[in-house]
Formats: structure tokens, C-alpha cells, sequence
């Protein structure tokens, strides 16, 4: 280049001069095993993140449902009605829904707030089989063994807020049980179990099945 009417040559810094590590970046082996390492690490990490992931959406869907649930109970009070919370299954999913109380389910477009309750979610009226769990204990559940459980019935509430079973236009048998049962069936990993129940006071829980025991 030129200085004040000299001609001088410059040389790149690195001429003459070999590269060191720190410069020379990482050679494909090395690239090759970091990537190895790493796939190795996501496939290990893969099925506890979707365990996860089945797990918080089986919880996320519990508890809307027993909000769903408890709302219907608020609204037989205010509205001095019967409420009954029903599920049916409509084009290969399930909806929650409630409506004044009757002896059979009434259509999709009468129902007050439809709750989807997602494609993972069977509601089962009560687990029976093989690799099933067992029922919930109606003394763990409600405190007495001796209560009788209604399973894959609608769950009505009448005009004070109590259970009822709702039959021939009229909800006369009062403080009853309640329990659905439901499996989440996540695209991968086990099947999953849980339950909403009502006990005959009008107590709204959610239980998760654990392998050996129901917990909340």
C-alpha cells in the first residue's frame, strides 16, 4: 500500500504462521460425535417429556371439568332449577355439557357451554377388564363404604346445590354419589386413568390413578 508516496507490502498476519486450536474450529469427527451425543440425549429425553406433557394435559382437562361441574351446580342454586351435567360422544369426541334436568340426554344444541374434552379423552362408565384399575372406594373417596356410587348416569344437582338422580321429572332421591371414570390415550406412552367424583354433600374432586392406588 501506498504511505506518503512509498510503496510498501503488507502480508496477512497469518502468513508463514501455522493456525492454532483455538482458530482451527473443530474437525468433522468432533462435529460427528457432538451430534451423535446429542440425539443420543433427545432420544432419552423424548419419552419422560411426552409423559410429561399426556400428564399435564390429562390434569388440565380434570380440572376444567370439575370447574364445568361446579358451575352447573352454581347455576341449578341461582337459576332454582334442576341441572344435570351430562357426556356424550359426538363425532368420535366427548363433550360435557349441562342442561335442566331430564331423563334422557338432550341434543348437543340445547346444552348451556358444550365442553370439548379433546380426542385422548373415553369416558367409561365403570373399568372393567384386564390391566384396568379398580374402582374408586367409596370410603376413601367419601368416607363411608356403605354409600351407593352412581357410575354412567347423568350427575344432576337440584335446586339447593344437592346430588340427585333426576328420573320421571323429578329429582327426589337426594345426597347421591357420583363417579365417572375416564382414560386419556396420548398418541404415545401408556394409557392413563382418571375420575371426577361428587359426593352426596355436593364436593366436586378430581382423582388420578398412580398404578396401585387413586390419588388427588
Amino acid at each position: 500500500m501506498k504511505v506518503k508516496g512509498l510503496m510498501m507490502k503488507s502480508e496477512p498476519q497469518t502468513a508463514g504462521k501455522k493456525l492454532n486450536r483455538a482458530t482451527a474450529g473443530f474437525s468433522l469427527i468432533e462435529m460427528m460425535v457432538v451430534v451423535a451425543m446429542a440425539l443420543v440425549i433427545a432420544a432419552t429425553a423424548a419419552p419422560t417429556m411426552m409423559n410429561v406433557v399426556s400428564s399435564a394435559r390429562m390434569r388440565g382437562t380434570m380440572s376444567n371439568m370439575s370447574t364445568y361441574t361446579q358451575r352447573a351446580r352454581g347455576d341449578a342454586i341461582r337459576s332454582n332449577v334442576t341441572k344435570s351435567v351430562w357426556n356424550v360422544l359426538s363425532s368420535g369426541e366427548y363433550f360435557i355439557y349441562s342442561a335442566d334436568g331430564a331423563d334422557t340426554a338432550p341434543a348437543l344444541t340445547a346444552s348451556d357451554g358444550m365442553m370439548p374434552a379433546g380426542k385422548q379423552v373415553v369416558y367409561v362408565g365403570t373399568p372393567t377388564g384386564s390391566n384396568v384399575p379398580s374402582v374408586l372406594d367409596p370410603a376413601t373417596a367419601f368416607g363411608s363404604s356403605t354409600i351407593t356410587v352412581n357410575t354412567g348416569t347423568a350427575i344432576s344437582f337440584n335446586s339447593r346445590g344437592v346430588p340427585c338422580l333426576w328420573s320421571s321429572g323429578s329429582c327426589a332421591t337426594t345426597g347421591q354419589a357420583f363417579v365417572w371414570y375416564f382414560i386419556f390415550q396420548p398418541p404415545f406412552g401408556s394409557n392413563r386413568w382418571a375420575c371426577l367424583s361428587v359426593s352426596p354433600a355436593g364436593r366436586i374432586k378430581n382423582w388420578y390413578w398412580d398404578g396401585g392406588a387413586w390419588r388427588n
